[in-house]
C-alpha cells in the first residue's frame, strides 16, 4: 500500500467525508471513514461504495443490531467456533480463526455471528479497539460464511494458506496493511519442507493418471507444480483446476493455440503484448497489453489468444509468475472495431480460461483512456465475478494512482517511468524459445486434443 502524507490523507478523507455527507451516510468521523479508506488501500470512490454498503447492511438490521443476545453470544463463545492462536500475525495483528468445522448452523446463523462480533471480539480476545491494531480471521470456507454477508466483512485481501482461506479485517486501523496474498506461495515454500512439497507432488500425479479423462497427460513435476503454486499447494484446488482447464481445452481449443511463436510473428511484431522486466511491489511480473495495437482488419481474435498463450508460457518456463500477475491495460485509442469481439460467448469463455490458467492471483491496471473504453467495460463488467472485480484497478490517466503498485522504475515512459523501451528487445525473447513453447503445446495440448 503507498505510503502518504498527512496533508495527503487529510484531502482523501475530506473527499470521502464530502461524498458521505452528499449521501446520507450517518456517521462521518474521520476515525471512521479512515477504516474504509485503508481497508481500500486509499482508494476513494471504492471505500465509499463500501461504506455505502456496509450502512445499507446495518439499516436493514437496526432492530437488532444493537440488541446483545446474551444466550445466543454465549452459544456461539462456547462451541469453539472462534478460536485464538497463540501467536500474532506478522504485523502484530491478534489471529482469530473462524472454525468452519465447529460451525452448527442449527444453534447459530453467520448473521448472528456477524451481530455479534464485537462482542466476540471483546470476550473472546480482550480486543481494546483504541490499540488500533489489525486482527486476522481464518475461515475453513472462505464462501460459506461471507456469500451471504460480504458487503458487511468486505475483505481487504484472501488467499488461502495450508487448504484453508485467509482474509484480513481492518477494525479501526491506522497502519497499513500489505498484499499478503501476493507473498503467499513464498510463504508457502517456506512452511512446506521439501519432502512435504515433493508428497503433494505425487498425490497430484496420482489423482492425474487415475482420472479416464486426463490419463496420458505430461505429470512431470515442473508442469503440476504451476497447478499447485496456483492453489497454494493445496492438492484438490489444483486437481479441479487441471480438470477444468483440459475440459475448457476440449470445448473450445480453438482457445489454446499449439503453435510456435514464429507462426504467429506477423502478429506479435505488432507489439499487442509484452512482458516487461521487473516486478510489481508484490512481486508480480507485469504483462502490458496494448490495445490500440489489435486491430481486428489485420488478426483474428485467436491470434491475440495465442499470443497471451505464448507469453504466459515463458513467463512459467521462467518460475516468476509464482506470485502472479500484474496486469497494464492500456486502453488508449482503444479500435472502434474491438467491440465485435466482445460478445457474451467471448467474453464467457475467456473468463472461464482465466480462472482455469494456474495464476494463483491477478492485478489489472486500466490505464489511458478513449472515447469507447466505458462502452467496452459496460459490455464486461456484468459478466464479471466479484472476485475479478476486486482485482481490477481503474487509474485512466492517473499514473500516480499506478505508481502505488508499480514502481515507476519498473515502467516504461509512456506510464510515467523511466524505462526507455525498446520494443524489439521485449519482444525477442518469445523468438528465443520458440522451440520451448512449441514442444511444450505439443506435448501438453497437442497430444491431449489428438486422444
Amino acid at each position: 500500500m503507498e505510503i502518504f502524507s498527512v496533508s495527503e490523507e487529510s484531502e482523501l478523507l475530506q473527499n470521502i467525508k464530502k461524498l458521505a455527507k452528499g449521501n446520507s451516510i450517518k456517521r462521518t468521523d474521520d476515525n471512521y471513514l479512515k477504516r474504509f479508506l485503508i481497508g481500500h488501500e486509499y482508494d476513494v470512490p471504492s471505500a465509499f461504495t463500501a461504506l455505502q454498503n456496509y450502512q445499507s447492511f446495518i439499516d436493514r438490521r437496526r432492530d437488532t443490531w444493537l440488541k446483545v443476545d446474551r444466550k445466543k453470544l454465549k452459544t456461539i463463545l462456547e462451541s469453539q467456533v472462534i478460536d485464538v492462536l497463540e501467536n500474532n500475525g506478522r504485523l502484530d495483528q491478534i489471529v482469530v480463526w473462524i472454525r468452519i468445522e465447529k460451525w452448527d448452523t442449527h444453534k447459530f446463523s453467520a448473521d448472528e455471528i456477524l451481530e455479534h462480533k464485537i462482542q466476540i471480539s471483546a470476550l473472546a480476545l480482550k480486543f481494546n479497539v483504541r490499540q488500533q491494531q489489525h486482527y486476522r480471521l481464518g475461515l475453513g470456507n472462505y464462501s460459506t460464511l461471507l456469500n451471504q454477508s460480504r458487503v458487511f466483512i468486505n475483505p481487504v485481501r484472501a488467499f488461502q494458506q495450508s487448504g484453508r482461506c485467509l482474509f484480513i479485517y481492518t477494525l479501526y486501523c491506522e497502519s497499513s496493511v500489505s498484499d499478503m496474498s501476493s507473498d503467499a506461495n513464498s510463504n508457502i515454500e517456506k512452511e512446506l519442507t521439501e519432502e512435504e512439497m515433493n508428497q503433494r507432488i505425487k498425490e497430484l500425479q496420482r489423482l492425474v493418471e487415475d482420472n479416464e479423462t486426463l490419463k496420458g497427460l505430461q505429470t512431470d513435476e515442473e508442469y503440476l507444480k504451476r497447478f499447485l503454486y496456483s492453489t497454494l499447494f493445496n492438492v484438490e484446488e489444483a486437481y479441479e483446476r487441471m480438470k477444468n482447464f483440459y475440459e475448457l481445452l476440449l470445448e473450445f481449443p480453438e482457445w489454446f493455440t499449439t503453435r510456435a511463436p514464429t507462426k504467429h510473428k506477423r502478429v506479435i511484431d505488432e507489439n499487442i503484448r509484452h512482458i516487461i522486466p521487473g516486478e510489481d511491489k508484490e512481486g508480480r511480473p507485469i504483462y502490458v497489453v496494448k490495445f490500440e495495437n489489435c486491430d481486428p482488419g489485420k488478426m483474428e481474435l485467436s491470434d491475440c489468444i495465442a499470443v497471451d498463450d505464448m507469453m504466459l508460457e515463458i513467463l512459467f518456463q521462467n518460475q516468476n509468475i509464482k506470485n502472479g500477475l500484474s496486469v497494464i491495460m492500456d486502453v488508449s485509442s482503444l479500435p472502434l472495431k474491438l467491440l465485435k469481439w466482445l460478445t457474451p460467448h467471448n467474453v464467457k469463455v475467456g473468463l472461464k480460461k482465466l480462472e482455469a490458467t494456474p495464476i494463483v492471483n491477478y492485478r489489472f491496471h486500466v490505464v489511458k483512456s478513449s472515447l469507447i473504453v466505458n462502452a467496452a467495460i459496460k459490455m464486461i463488467w456484468p459478466f464479471l465475478s466479484d472476485k475479478i472485480k476486486d482485482m481490477v484497478k481503474f487509474h485512466y490517466n492517473d499514473l500516480d494512482s499506478l505508481h502505488s503498485y508499480i514502481d515507476p522504475d519498473k515502467l516504461p515512459q509512456e506510464y510515467g517511468g523511466y524505462i526507455k523501451v525498446d520494443v524489439e528487445k521485449l519482444i525477442q525473447p518469445v523468438y528465443d524459445k520458440d522451440n520451448e513453447i512449441l514442444e511444450s503445446f505439443q506435448k501438453r495440448r497437442e497430444v491431449y486434443l489428438k486422444k
